[in-house]
């Protein structure tokens, strides 16, 4: 049966699955006219659906894949561009104090004998 975008949609809000089911339903041969056809389709894929898809189910445990979820920042401060970088670079308070290739304090035994 060939149903209309109209029609698909007022069977969208009524049986609340979305557009893209409801046309795969219809092509694969569901009559969403009929109640117990959908209600047929529904239970059938109720019993096809995995395991781990029931678990999370029952678990109440529903991610939806997007891109709104929250991501936590980054552990430290990466600039973005060559440019940001190099003023990232030549901040005052961030340039890195010099370190001596060895400590005096070290070679003071050596040192004292001289």
């Amino acid at each position: 049966m060939s149903y209309s975008r109209a029609e698909i949609s007022e069977f969208e809000k009524k049986i609340g699955k979305s557009q893209a089911t409801l046309f795969r339903w219809a092509k694969q041969g569901c009559d969403l006219r009929d109640a117990n056809s959908v209600q047929a389709w529904v239970e059938r894929n109720r019993l096809r659906e995995t395991n781990i898809a029931k678990s999370r189910r029952r678990r109440g445990f529903t991610q939806k894949a997007s891109s709104n979820v929250p991501r936590q920042a980054p552990a430290a401060f990466k600039p973005q561009s060559k440019r940001l970088m190099r003023a990232y670079r030549s901040a005052p308070s961030l340039k890195r104090s010099p370190r001596p290739l060895f400590s005096l304090c070290a070679m003071e035994p050596y040192l004292s004998g001289i």
